[in-house]
């Protein structure tokens, strides 16, 4: 018993000291509890019931501690039936339905349909919609940015359910594999390992500004287009700007709000979109299409770089409460001068 207790305490810490995340692990269980529900319940009740005996009768035959071994059967005994006590769970459930969302955004699956081992009658329809409302919300902004639309619908009896996912995708899979090594390109030509933050994101911001023109025919609106073709509206210049900064681990965020442009004296509230950027701590917007339209018109870029809530909310509204506080001005920031957002 003591051999077994000593075992278990070095497995614990071998387990601690890993490179593991939580949510792994927690994938890991879900999806060997699935495959368990493949197999006949009572088969594996037989196969749990009788493990820490099979565990002893191997270590007899390899000369191993046939009690040690009995115990760690016993072990996984009880964790194997732990699994299977969640099998019919809804909040299991309703993270297969984020997993497989997930992949079908991905993947770039336009129809996705998957089934699960739990009654109908335990589906709350609020519940699940809040999970798809905050999978809308909080997955990537890439991929969430350039799905023109999608549905779900689910049907089942008392034993199982059917979950059907329908996207239209505004991109292939061919055209993000070409995207992301053009954003990698990008990097590799502009951003040195020795850059701080502050001018990796200037390099970026300034490659965008001075390559990528607005289309103002508004037919091209990803930044596939931004790449392939040196052209697109909004849309795509905030979902390069996205990628840039994300593959150089900056945080930031693609906003969806309103922005109103004066042009001859006349107003008007248009759909926009643009980023959100977290530096040195704090969190500021960036408006890379209004830099890029007044750069090529010989202006002066950087207007819309790095403002607070305050400094953009003069011509730009969204959402407050689905976006960070921007509360800071960049250009009181120590290392930086307000002439051409010089870094020293």
């Amino acid at each position: 018993m003591e051999e077994a207790r000593e075992l278990l305490i070095e497995v614990i810490e071998i387990i601690r000291n890993l490179p593991i995340d939580i949510e792994m692990i927690e994938n890991l269980l879900l999806d060997i509890r699935n495959l368990l529900l493949g197999v006949e319940l009572e088969l594996v009740h037989i196969i749990l019931l009788l493990s820490p005996f099979l565990c002893a009768i191997v270590a007899y035959y390899k000369n191993r501690s046939v009690r040690l071994w009995f115990f760690i059967g016993l072990f996984f005994n009880v964790f194997a039936l732990a699994i299977i006590s969640t099998a019919k769970s809804p909040k299991h459930f309703y993270r297969a339905v984020t997993r497989n969302l997930k992949k079908a955004f991905k993947k770039r699956i336009e129809e996705l349909e998957f089934s699960y081992k739990i009654s109908y009658y335990q589906i709350d329809n609020e519940a699940l919609a809040k999970v798809i409302e905050d999978f809308k919300n909080n997955y990537d902004d890439y991929y969430r940015e350039t799905v023109r639309g999608w549905n779900y619908q689910y049907f089942g009896d008392t034993e199982e359910v059917t979950v059907h996912i329908k996207l239209n995708h505004g991109l292939t899979r061919e055209q993000d594999k070409y995207t992301f090594k053009e954003v990698s390109k990008i990097i590799k030509k502009t951003v040195r390992p020795y850059m701080s933050e502050h001018h990796k994101l200037k390099a970026v911001h300034n490659y965008i500004v001075e390559n990528v023109v607005y289309d103002h025919q508004r037919e091209k609106w990803t930044a596939y287009d931004a790449l392939k073709e040196g052209e697109t509206v909004c849309a795509g210049y905030s979902q390069l700007t996205y990628l840039c900064l994300d593959e150089l681990g900056i945080k930031n965020k693609i906003i969806v709000g309103k922005a109103n442009e004066n042009i001859q004296d006349q107003s008007s509230d248009e759909n926009h979109a643009w980023n959100m950027v977290k530096i040195a701590g704090n969190w500021y917007h960036l408006d890379v299409t209004w830099n890029s339209c007044i750069y090529h018109r010989g202006g002066f870029r950087y207007k819309y770089y790095n403002l607070s809530d305050q400094e953009i909310s003069s011509d730009h509204s969204w959402d407050l409460d689905k976006y960070p506080t921007a509360k800071r001005e960049y250009l009181k920031y120590p290392l930086v001068k307000r002439e051409s957002i010089t870094l020293i």
